[in-house]
């Protein structure tokens, strides 16, 4: 009897154990974005648009990070293996439709694994790239703008999960690193807030360019890495780098920039927007990483307050698309060749009616 309570006990104790870790393996293994059925967009959801990142290629394998988001730049986290086609090419493609991507492509791309970080959590880590040159305020001693700056980079901050880091740069005819990559939170908004006799000139070059050094020295393995910089003008100041350089070398690290504009009216948006798309579009491989900002900074007017307050959002909402920024691992079918230039087409297709394509430009290792 004895023995027939003990063999049934324990014959019972492995039940549990087996269901136990079956669950858990069930659990762990359990990832919508892998489904192979397309996803469908949120009600109300009328516009897709994509961005990439942090693209590390070797041998046969590709990891990268990208951005989907709505109409209105708000996140979208139900992509899934159904909807993702991606290819490479050795050369910039000529079409981007479905049959010219196919015809043109020369290695293809089977995911391993994809998830959007509102399933992996994974933080992220920015550098905050902060115009505080004269036109932001200094010149007219009216500080609108600057504080209008300092306000919604501090929101961003704020908005940053306890594990994630930020630096912050700050730029007029000098740069200066304010604070290199941390978490401590209190730091980065008090060098947020940090105000001297601010210059008239702009160097976001090389602003940008000290931003690539602090940002490429975190993993991206561990981390979502991107530069957000911001200006209200155009570079006529800087002496380390061009527009040309930081964009070779922000490919060669696989780090994307995302570029904001802040102008009184159309005609300096006119005259100053086309460098910052450029650099976002080279970057990250759309001009939808470019944002603008029409302010309408003279005198105190609704209108004014109102497009400055669009600002805050603009961080606001980055925040938000980094945190929950999908991560691609991937098998290719032929070998990448070290140092060599390749370009990743990403399409995202049977999103309801929704598609988008972003092509995006790499070094291989």
């Amino acid at each position: 009897m004895y023995k027939k309570w003990f063999l049934l006990t324990v014959g019972i104790l492995f039940i549990g154990i087996a269901v136990l870790g079956c669950g858990k393996v069930a659990q762990e293994a359990t990832n919508p974005n892998m489904s192979t059925t397309p996803a469908t967009p949120p009600a109300g959801t009328t516009a897709l648009k994509m961005s990439t990142g942090n693209i590390s290629a070797s041998g046969n394998s590709l990891n990268f990070n990208f951005l989907a988001l709505n109409q209105d730049n708000q996140a979208l986290t139900n992509l899934t293996l159904g909807n993702l086609q991606a290819q490479i090419y050795d050369s910039y493609p000529t079409g981007l439709s479905v049959s010219e991507v196919k015809a043109e492509a020369i290695i293809d791309v089977t995911f391993s694994e994809i998830t959007s970080g509102a399933n992996t959590g994974k933080p992220i880590a920015v550098s905050l790239t902060l115009d505080k040159s004269g036109s932001m305020g200094f010149d007219d001693s009216t500080y609108r703008k600057v504080t209008t700056l300092e306000v919604a980079a501090s929101k961003f901050v704020d908005l940053m999960a306890s594990d994630s880091m930020a630096a912050v740069i700050l730029f007029d005819n000098y740069v200066s690193l304010e604070a290199a990559m941390t978490s401590n939170k209190t730091l980065l908004k008090d060098r947020i807030a940090t105000r001297e006799a601010y210059g008239g000139s702009t160097a976001i070059y090389d602003a940008i360019k000290v931003a690539l050094d602090e940002t490429k020295k975190v993993s991206s393995t561990n981390y979502v890495r991107a530069i957000l910089a911001m200006t209200d003008g155009q570079d006529n100041s800087s002496y380390v780098t061009n527009e040309a350089g930081i964009t070779t070398e922000a490919i060669a690290q696989g780090l994307p920039i995302y570029t904001i504009g802040l102008f009184n009216d159309s005609y300096e948006a006119d005259s100053y927007r086309a460098p910052l798309v450029r650099i976002a579009t080279t970057t990250t491989g759309t001009s939808d990483s470019y944002y603008e900002v029409i302010a309408g900074v003279t005198g105190l007017t609704a209108q004014s307050v109102a497009a400055l307050g669009v600002l805050e959002n603009v961080f606001t909402n980055l925040n938000q698309a980094l945190t929950n920024s999908y991560s691609g691992s991937c098998t290719l079918s032929a070998n990448l060749v070290a140092g060599q230039q390749y370009w990743l087409v990403l399409k995202a297709q049977n999103y309801g009616n929704l598609s988008y394509t972003v092509v995006s430009p790499f070094i291989a290792h």
